[in-house]
């Protein structure tokens, strides 16, 4: 019998230079301009990929932009591999 893990059709490479445990996910497409703002102020690196924008901070990962289980899955499958232990998700609804 196979591992789960194995099972998966898409298996994704891991983001060079990954380091963050912690992510934290907003499902926004459009969030606000002061929240952009400050994430490239205070990031050290900025990723732009097919699923969203992520932000290397000191200790975590912000995930931003990723709109919908299909690129949420892709990009999730991608930030675990890469090392991410923990995600935290705020979101909105309504």
């Amino acid at each position: 019998m196979s591992r789960l893990h194995e099972q998966g059709l898409v298996k994704p490479e891991p983001i060079k230079d990954f380091s963050a445990e912690r992510v934290i996910y907003f499902p926004l497409d459009a969030p606000s301009r002061p929240l952009i703002h400050t994430l490239k102020k205070t990031s050290h690196k900025e990723i732009t990929s097919m699923f969203g924008s992520i932000y290397l901070l000191k200790d975590k990962a912000i995930l931003t932009q990723c709109i919908g289980a299909p690129l949420a899955a892709l990009a999730l499958e991608t930030l675990v591999v890469s090392g991410a232990k923990e995600i935290i998700i705020i979101g909105f609804c309504g």
